[in-house]
């Protein structure tokens, strides 16, 4: 365990305690099964391959507000619930698991790390993306859900 995810376990201690928060020490399955349920571009998602993505860019001076207020806005507009995965693809090697709702208590902590951070439907739906670039992306696995809003 490095410094990075020290800091951040550490930071969610208490969540950890009460069992609100799942530590996995490793995410590499979660990012295996992220590459079978979406295209990818490189190392990253490909957004152009994802129907009906949504895109945004938070302002870097405060990207934590930025990126709670779209995980929450997300949230509202698709309904999302349930249980969810967190993962990132630098120094934070653990996979986190945890209800939305929990998630959006302790996003401004977990982004505070210059990481790309993947969050991600339990059953691996749909996946949101917030870059150390400062791009926040949100979509539907294809085929998933119908793009109508049903």
């Amino acid at each position: 365990m490095n410094w990075a995810e020290e800091e951040l376990l550490s930071d969610l201690d208490d969540q950890i305690k009460s069992g609100d928060i799942l530590v996995e020490d490793k995410s590499d399955r979660y990012f295996s099964k992220l590459e079978a349920s979406f295209s990818l571009d490189g190392s990253k998602i490909d957004w152009k391959q994802v129907p009906g993505a949504i895109f945004a860019n938070a302002d870097r001076d405060h990207f934590p507000d930025g990126c709670l207020k779209f995980f929450e806005q997300m949230c509202e507009q698709n309904r999302l619930k349930g249980k969810c995965i967190y993962v990132n693809d630098g120094a934070i090697e653990c996979a986190l698991i945890m209800p939305v709702a929990i998630l959006a208590s302790c996003l401004k902590s977990i982004v505070e790390y210059p990481e790309h951070h993947y969050v991600i439907a339990e059953d691996f739906s749909w996946v949101m993306a917030f870059t150390m670039e400062g791009h926040m992306d949100f979509g539907f696995k294809p085929g998933s859900r119908l793009l109508t809003g049903e």
